[in-house]
Parts: C-alpha cells; structure tokens; sequence
C-alpha cells in the first residue's frame, strides 16, 4: 500500500504538484519508511509467534537469527536514508 502511495505522489510530483524535493528520492524515503515499518511489523510477530506457540529451543534460536537479519536490514535503511539526507543538506540551492 505505501509503494502504491509513493507510486502515487511520485507521478502527481512529475505532472506539476509542486514540492520541495527531487520526486524519484522523496519516493526513495516514502518507501524506505515503509520497509522499516514492515521489518518492525515482522520482527514483533515472530516475537509473539515463538513465544505463545513453540518455546523449543530451536525456534528461540531461528528466532534470534531472524530478528537479527531484520535489524541488521533496517539499519541498512537507516544508514541509506541518513546518507541520502546528508547528500540534500549539501546539496547547494538551486541545483
């Protein structure tokens, strides 16, 4: 839903709704805050998941390697996001 709606104001934003940044990198950071969200979303339902369904140690373990797979996945994000941001500050007025 929130790649349809980046979708949606990438092209309102190329036929003329005006706007403050570049359309293709505000769509960029519309969807990386989605994918966060979804990666949190995941990491708390198998969370609850292992917890009130199998308590083996297996699945605690595939667990743990899951929810570290999915930080690690959002601190990529993050740190894309951060160097995008960092980019558009530098960035010189009018170019």
């Amino acid at each position: 839903m929130a790649i349809l709606y980046a979708t949606y104001i990438f092209i309102r934003r190329l036929t003329g709704l005006k706007g403050t940044k570049d359309p293709i990198e505000e769509c960029k950071e519309r969807i990386g805050k989605a994918l966060l969200l979804v990666l949190e979303i995941l990491i708390a339902t198998d969370v609850i998941e292992t917890v009130a369904f199998s308590k083996t140690f297996q699945s605690v373990v595939l667990l743990g390697v899951f929810v570290i797979v999915r930080i690690l996945l959002s601190w990529f994000i993050v740190v894309e996001m951060g160097r995008y941001m960092a980019m558009e500050e530098a960035r010189p007025a009018g170019v």
